[in-house]
């Protein structure tokens, strides 16, 4: 709910959104969408060309602005392999993708535009923990200086948060940086303890 909020797809019934000095509630629907981008856990994927479903929401968009999105997310490894590359016909919503390649696929996606403030609503939920920190590593690396919201469940994806906030039933149960939560008890510390090893560095992962 929250993240639907911020990108505009539910309105405020009290108060406000604010990013920066700007209110969003005062900026125009189109205009929302191309500072707020939000990449759910099952994206809709059209029965055409991996092109093809990047520009229909970008009819501009080169193919080398594609194809580096979907390098930075790791989606250009798969795509090489396939018989038609980027040319290859997707399956209605994607049904001859795994759920991971669907992930990776629907995130270059959402940053091919670059925008100011992305969300991944649980977004990277179909890799395994490994692939999933070195695509988020690999993704802030290129999104340094820009706003990214990750909801996730995940230890890999929380431990490289800036900012952690906890939610439950609705309501901010306790926020902060990750060296402030781990010294404040609660079962919030159950969602940050990492598993040794389980995190790349940013350079393994560039």
């Amino acid at each position: 709910t929250l993240a639907k909020l911020i990108a505009g797809l539910y309105n405020l019934q009290s108060g406000n959104i604010r990013a920066g000095i700007y209110n969003l509630q005062d900026i125009s629907l189109d205009s929302l969408r191309q500072q707020v981008v939000l990449v759910p856990q099952e994206a809709h994927f059209w029965s055409r060309s991996i092109l093809e479903n990047f520009r229909l929401g970008h009819p501009q968009a080169t193919f080398g602005e594609i194809v580096k999105a979907c390098q930075i997310v790791g989606a250009d490894e798969f795509i090489s392999k396939l018989p038609e590359k980027y040319q290859t016909v997707l399956g209605e919503f994607g049904s001859n993708l795994s759920g991971g390649q669907r992930q990776r696929l629907a995130i270059a996606r959402g940053i091919l535009t670059d925008p100011p403030i992305l969300i991944l609503d649980e977004s990277t939920a179909g890799l395994d923990p490994v692939s999933e920190g070195q695509l988020l590593d690999r993704l802030l690396w290129a999104r340094r200086g820009k706003t990214t919201i990750i909801i996730s469940h995940r230890p890999s994806a929380i431990n490289r948060a800036d900012w952690i906030v906890v939610l439950d039933e609705g309501q901010v149960k306790i926020e902060g940086s990750l060296d402030e939560l781990r010294t404040q008890s609660g079962e919030h510390l159950d969602f940050l303890r990492v598993r040794e090893g389980a995190r790349p560095s940013l350079k393994d992962a560039r």
